[in-house]
Parts: C-alpha cells; sequence; structure tokens
C-alpha cells in the first residue's frame, strides 16, 4: 500500500470532499495521521453513488462482511475446555481473543500481512485443535455485534439518494463497535432477560444463522453488481 503511494492518491481525490480528514480536529494528532488515508479511502469510495465503481463497493461492503466473521466467531471459542500442548497453543489462543484488535490493525497496516499473521495464530491455536466449544450467549453476542456494529452502519452508506457525504462515515470504526455491541448485548442478556430465555448452551443455531446472513447479504451484494 505505502509502496504504490495508495495513501497519497486517496488524499488527493478526497481534496474536493467537504468531510473533515481528521477525526479529532487536531486534538490526538496521532489519531488523524494514523486514520487520515482509512477516512479519505472510504469517503472518496462512497461519495458518488454515480461513479462506475461504486456497484463494485457495494459488492465489496457485503462480501468483505463474511471475512470479518471468522475473527469475530474464532474469538469466541471456550479457552477453558483447551488442552494446549505448547506455550504457543496457549499464546495464539489467547491472540485470536481480541477480534477488534486485529480489526484495527487490519485496517491500519492492511490484510497483506494481518491475514496471514491471524492465520498463523489459528492453526497454531489450542482452542481450534481442540474443537472448542462457544458458548450459546457469545454466539448471540457474534451475531448482535456482527449487525448492529458492522451491517447496519454499512446499510446506511448505500441508501440511495443520499446526498454526498459530509461527515466522516461511523463504519470506519467497525471493529470498535462490534465489540461494544456484543458486550453491551451481553450485560442486558445477563440481567434483563428472563431465566428461561437464558437458558441452552449450544451456540450451534445463533452461529449458523450468523453465517447464513452473511450469504445471503453477500449474495445480494453481487446480484447489485450484475444487474
Amino acid at each position: 500500500m505505502y509502496a504504490s503511494k495508495a495513501p497519497d492518491r486517496f488524499l488527493e481525490v478526497h481534496k474536493a470532499s467537504a468531510v473533515p480528514l481528521n477525526l479529532t480536529n487536531g486534538t490526538l494528532p496521532m489519531l488523524d495521521n494514523s486514520l487520515r488515508p482509512l477516512v479519505s479511502f472510504f469517503v472518496s469510495a462512497f461519495a458518488d453513488a454515480n461513479s462506475p465503481s461504486y456497484p463494485t463497493v457495494v459488492a465489496f461492503v457485503w462480501s468483505f462482511s463474511s471475512a470479518i466473521q471468522l475473527p469475530l466467531v474464532e474469538a469466541l471459542r471456550d479457552q477453558g475446555s483447551a488442552m494446549p500442548r505448547h506455550w504457543l497453543n496457549t499464546f495464539a489462543a489467547r491472540a485470536l481473543s481480541h477480534p477488534m484488535l486485529w480489526g484495527i490493525l487490519y485496517q491500519r497496516l492492511s490484510g497483506g500481512w494481518i491475514i496471514p499473521l491471524w492465520l498463523f495464530f489459528f492453526l497454531y491455536s489450542s482452542s481450534r485443535s481442540s474443537a472448542a466449544a462457544v458458548p450459546r450467549a457469545k454466539a448471540e453476542s457474534a451475531l448482535v455485534g456482527w449487525w448492529l456494529g458492522h451491517t447496519l452502519p454499512a446499510l446506511v452508506m448505500l441508501i440511495p439518494n443520499q446526498p454526498l457525504l459530509c461527515a466522516v462515515p461511523i463504519w470506519v470504526a467497525f471493529p470498535i463497535l462490534m465489540s461494544v455491541f456484543q458486550r453491551g448485548f451481553l450485560l442486558v442478556r445477563q440481567h434483563v432477560l428472563p431465566d428461561w430465555m437464558r437458558e441452552g448452551k449450544s451456540g450451534y443455531l445463533p452461529l449458523q444463522f450468523t453465517y447464513a446472513s452473511a450469504m445471503i447479504a453477500s449474495f445480494m451484494g453481487h446480484v447489485h453488481v450484475v444487474l
């Protein structure tokens, strides 16, 4: 990304936009400098619905959601049921349990080496090798976090006939949003839902529904490009 000068090109395209490049308006210079190319890229991509590349952008958003679900779900596996054979197994399992951090690294440093690094930890994770289960409550939180933290904010940017973007799209912060909604759901589930609704231990059905919803959304994105 840096070798191709891609961030500089994003900034050039964004110069005519009314969207501020700096998220904190100079209050946190390090954060502004870190995320400025990312903000510029998404504003440039979504600002013109009449652009020939816009249908591809739409397909990317929906298809990319499938890739987001894998680290989101693997982070939920029960660490207690895993039987580590080596310190690397334990370290890898713990590293996978922080999907928000992986999402931020992906945004900042690109998937060119973040995805292979994640796959390395995935292969050596004790939770994966022991087929550790995903509890039902955590599985439900993944579904809620994916929809409210990623998919619905992305959908808002794709509503037809919107005025050109004049603010930083909230979807950029989806790794943080998904984590916040997950934790919020678990808190509500624990203290608000009646006991009979909290029964059941298997997360199989919620996870299957999460995967199915991503597949349907991705399919609709591809149909949109074709049409």
